[in-house]
C-alpha cells in the first residue's frame, strides 16, 4: 500500500498525518515546532513527527511513497531553505532535504506552506472545478497563492 506523509512546519506548530491511497487518515499529530531552537531543533522535530506516525500507525518506512513538507519559508523543491518566517535562525542554504533523506531514503516534495495549501484546496477542497484559484492564508501573517490552469 502506497502510503504518504503530510507535514506543516510552521512557526509555532508542526502538524502532521499518515494517509492512504484514499485519504484516509492513519495518523496524526500536531506538536511545537521549537523554532527557538533553530536549524537542528526544528530538524529533529520532524524527524521526531515521522518517526511517531511511522511508529503509531504500525506501518513502515517501505510502505512510504513519499513525504511532502509545506515549509513557513522559501525552499527549493529538493529542500533547500531559501529564507524562513518565524521558524528560527541559521536556515538560508540549509539542506533540509539531503538531511531527511538520510533518515529517511523516500521521496521528498517540499513548497512553500501557503503554495501547498493552495494546491490543496485547488486539488481537493473548494477549489476543484475551478480553473483559477486565489487562496488568502490567515494566520501568524497574512499571506496568498494564485494558481491559473495552464
Amino acid at each position: 500500500m502506497a502510503l504518504a506523509i503530510a507535514l506543516d512546519v510552521g512557526g509555532t506548530n508542526t502538524k502532521a498525518m499518515l494517509v492512504d491511497p484514499d485519504g484516509h487518515i492513519l495518523a496524526q499529530t500536531v506538536t511545537s515546532t521549537t523554532s527557538a531552537l533553530g536549524v537542528s531543533g526544528v530538524t529533529d522535530r520532524i524527524i521526531e513527527v515521522i518517526s511517531q506516525l511511522l511508529a503509531t500507525s504500525g506501518k513502515s518506512l517501505p510502505e512510504l511513497e513519499g513525504v511532502g513538507v509545506a515549509f513557513a519559508g522559501g525552499i527549493t523543491d529538493d529542500g533547500v531553505v531559501e529564507w524562513t518566517v518565524h521558524v528560527g535562525e541559521g536556515w538560508p542554504r540549509y539542506d533540509l532535504g539531503a538531511t531527511l533523506y538520510r533518515i529517511f531514503p523516500t521521496r521528498f516534495h517540499f513548497a512553500l506552506d501557503v503554495h501547498a495549501a493552495a494546491l490543496g484546496e485547488a486539488h481537493f477542497g473548494a477549489g476543484v472545478g475551478f480553473s483559477h484559484l486565489v487562496y488568502v492564508a490567515v494566520g501568524s501573517r497574512i499571506t496568498g497563492s494564485g494558481l491559473r490552469e495552464r
